[in-house]
C-alpha cells in the first residue's frame, strides 16, 4: 500500500474483473510500540508511509472515478488513538490522527458530488497488529468480526464516522474536550490565590451583614410575633351590661 503503482494496478485489475469500484475500505496499517526515542528514524517512515501514505494513495486513485461517476465511498479505518495519545504510540497515534485530518478535508472537497468518506474508529481489536498493547480502564477486546460489521453498516447507510464498539464514543469525545491533567494543574496554580481571597472578601463581607441585619432581624420578628397574638385575641366593648365577645355591642331591649 505505501507502493502508489502497485495500489493503482490493483485497483485497475479489480475493476476489469468486477466493472466500476464503489467503495474503497483504506484498512492497512502497521504498529511500532516502544518510546519515541528510541524509535528509528527509518521505523517512523515506514509507519508513516504505510498509515497515511497508504490512505493518501489509494483516495487518489480512487476519488477521482468516483467523482466522474458522482457515487462512490471511501472507508478510511483510524482508531481510537486518533482521539488518545497512549505512551509509547506516539508514532502510530500520530498516523491516526493524520488519518482523520485528512478525510474530513478531502470530505469538505467533494461535498455536494455524490461521494461519502467515512470514518471508523476501532478500539483495541483482536489482531496481531495489537500484540503488546493493553485495555486501558472501561476498554475491552473486541472482535475483528465486530469491526467488519461495522463497516458494512457504515457501508448501507452512508454517515461520516462510526465508532466501534458506539459506547465507546462519549468517552474518546470527552476526552478531546478537556485539557491535558498538567495544563489543569498549572491553571489551578494561578488562579488559586485570586480564588482565596475573594472567598476571605465574601466571608467577611456576609459577617458584617450579618451583625449589622441582626438587631434588626430581631425586632421583626418580636413584632410579627406580637401582631400573630393579636389576630387570635378576641376583642372586648361593651355599652352596657356585660361584655360580649363578637365585638359588637350588646343593646337592651
Amino acid at each position: 500500500m505505501s507502493d502508489r503503482g502497485s495500489f493503482e494496478a490493483f485497483v485497475d485489475s479489480a475493476q476489469e474483473r468486477l466493472g466500476p469500484l464503489d467503495v474503497l475500505v483504506n484498512n492497512a496499517g502497521i504498529l511500532l510500540m516502544g518510546p519515541f526515542l528510541d524509535e528509528s528514524d527509518a521505523a517512523t517512515e515506514r509507519e508513516f508511509a504505510v498509515n497515511v501514505m497508504g490512505v493518501v494513495y489509494g483516495m487518489r486513485i480512487v476519488l477521482p472515478r468516483m467523482r466522474e461517476r458522482g457515487r462512490g465511498q471511501v472507508v478510511n479505518i483510524a482508531s481510537g488513538a486518533s482521539f488518545v495519545a497512549p505512551p509509547g504510540e506516539a508514532s502510530y497515534a500520530a498516523t491516526k490522527h493524520a488519518v482523520v485530518g485528512l478525510t474530513e478535508g478531502v470530505r469538505a472537497e467533494l461535498r455536494g458530488t455524490g461521494v461519502d468518506l467515512t470514518l471508523v474508529f476501532p478500539g483495541l481489536v483482536k489482531t496481531e497488529l495489537a500484540v503488546g498493547s493493553r485495555p486501558t480502564r472501561g476498554m475491552k477486546w473486541i472482535e475483528p468480526d465486530t469491526v467488519a460489521g461495522g463497516v458494512v453498516d457504515a457501508i448501507r447507510k452512508p454517515v461520516p464516522e462510526i465508532f466501534v464498539p458506539r459506547s465507546m464514543a462519549p468517552t474518546l469525545r470527552l476526552n478531546k474536550v478537556l485539557p491535558p491533567p498538567d495544563a489543569l494543574s498549572r491553571v489551578m496554580k494561578l488562579i488559586r490565590p485570586f480564588v482565596s481571597s475573594t472567598a476571605q472578601r465574601t466571608s467577611r463581607s456576609d459577617s458584617i451583614c450579618w451583625r449589622r441585619a441582626s438587631p434588626r432581624s430581631s425586632s421583626m420578628v418580636s413584632r410579627s410575633r406580637r401582631r400573630l397574638r393579636s389576630i387570635g385575641r378576641p376583642s372586648w366593648t361593651s355599652t352596657s351590661g356585660s361584655p360580649s365577645r363578637t365585638g359588637r355591642t350588646r343593646r337592651k331591649r
